[in-house]
């Protein structure tokens, strides 16, 4: 079973979780988001 943790993060109106639960896993995402909730275009790389 998986479930969404919360990570006190603002929501987005991407569609993803930042932290999720699975099968005793934590696994979390890094997702160059800007302020205005858009993506970073070009990677992750400054």
């Amino acid at each position: 079973m998986r479930r969404a943790v919360k990570t006190g993060l603002p929501p987005s109106r991407q569609p993803l979780e930042f932290a999720t639960l699975a099968d005793g896993i934590l696994y979390t995402a890094q997702v160059p988001v800007r302020p205005d909730d858009t993506v970073e275009p070009g990677g992750t790389a400054a």
